[in-house]
Formats: C-alpha cells, sequence, structure tokens
C-alpha cells in the first residue's frame, strides 16, 4: 500500500491490528499469521491489499506519522495564544511518542535498515517532516504578527526549536524515567521564548 492511495476500512484493521503485533514482538519475531490475527479478517483480505509483511510494515509507519500530524494540528488548533500552540505542538507530539514508544523502539531500526526508502516513500516522508515545519511555522509567524514574538530568522528558529526537540526525543528512548510530556514540553518553550538572563525588576 502506497502512502498515497486511497484507504479502505479493510486496510486500516489490517494496519491497526499489524501495529499491535509489531509494537508487541518487532519487526523480525511478527508473522503474517500474527498480523491476520490481530485484524481479525480473513488471511485472503489481508493479501489483497499487502504482498508481504514488509508491506504491512510500511502502512503501520505511514499511519503513525499521519495521525501524528492531525493530532499537532488540532491541539495547536485549540490554543489561541503563541505559547500555548507552541506547548500544544511539543505537548501532543511527546505524548504520542510515550503511547508508540514500544512500537517505535522495536520498528524504527528495523525500518531504516531493511527498507532504504523508494523515492515515492522518501517524498512522503518529507512531505509529513514538512507539514510539521509548516506548522510551526505559521505559529512563529502568527507571533510575529500579533506582536508576541521578534523572530529574525524564521527558519533558522524552526531548525533550532526542532533540534531541541530531536533531543529530547532521543532522551525518551534512552531514559523510562523521564519528566512528563507536559512538563518538558512546557520548559523547553519556556526557556526559548523566555530565556534564561536574569533581568532586573523595572
Amino acid at each position: 500500500m502506497e502512502p498515497t492511495e486511497q484507504v479502505s476500512e479493510k486496510q486500516r484493521e489490517i494496519v491497526r491490528g499489524a501495529a499491535t503485533v509489531f509494537a508487541q514482538y518487532g519487526y523480525h519475531k511478527t508473522s503474517m499469521n500474527d498480523i491476520i490475527g490481530a485484524s481479525r479478517v480473513s488471511r485472503a483480505t489481508v493479501y489483497k491489499y499487502f504482498g508481504s509483511k514488509e508491506d504491512v510494515f510500511r502502512a503501520v509507519i505511514w499511519q503513525e506519522k499521519k495521525e501524528a500530524v492531525k493530532a499537532i494540528e488540532g491541539a495547536v488548533a485549540a490554543e489561541a495564544s503563541t505559547r500555548g500552540k507552541l506547548k500544544a505542538m511539543f505537548t501532543t507530539s511527546l505524548r504520542m511518542l510515550d503511547e508508540k514508544m514500544n512500537l517505535y523502539r522495536l520498528t524504527r531500526r528495523s525500518f531504516t535498515e531493511l527498507f532504504p526508502p523508494k523515492e515515492s516513500e522518501e517524498g512522503e516522508l518529507k512531505a509529513r517532516m514538512g507539514e510539521v515545519i509548516e506548522i510551526l511555522t505559521e505559529i512563529l509567524g502568527a507571533g510575529v504578527a500579533a506582536g508576541d514574538l521578534v523572530v529574525k530568522d524564521t527558519e533558522l528558529v524552526v531548525e533550532v526549536f526542532l533540534a531541541a526537540f530531536r533531543g529530547i526525543m532521543v532522551g525518551a528512548f534512552a531514559h523510562a524515567d523521564r519528566r512528563p510530556p507536559d512538563e518538558l514540553a512546557e520548559a523547553m518553550v519556556d526557556v526559548f521564548l523566555d530565556g534564561l538572563r536574569a533581568r532586573s525588576e523595572a
């Protein structure tokens, strides 16, 4: 299943079931029989849409990315202030990472090692990342327009924000006892918007 295809409800059922077993067993230990059992559809139905375990695995990864972007967009839209939108963006991203932690931990290495991106999939991956960058760019732009922020180089600020966020993500994989997503996101945004330099009272 290519990421740009129309997805039927049966395909969604298969992908949901596959995500469960991939998160439980990892790519290598998961079999098509496991996927069929978790999907609660017939073998013929699974093979109608997916020719192999690799195809199902790709579909799971793309679906996860699609759901993440949708959740971020919804959380950001629900906030009115620049600070609130930034916190919503990063908090939602970290919460979703927590929810899917085991899946990501077990599959991220398998994906890059087993399946070098095809041209169409590489484009889809860039598009998903581009959507996140676009959301962050829009938040910053609106903040500047509202007089909340002063941003001289939006592209650079986006890059720095994402670099800091990636660092938090790496820490999430390494440390199970890290601080809650809300606290991490709030601290990151506060540091960026307020800085750490002491200011004298007026």
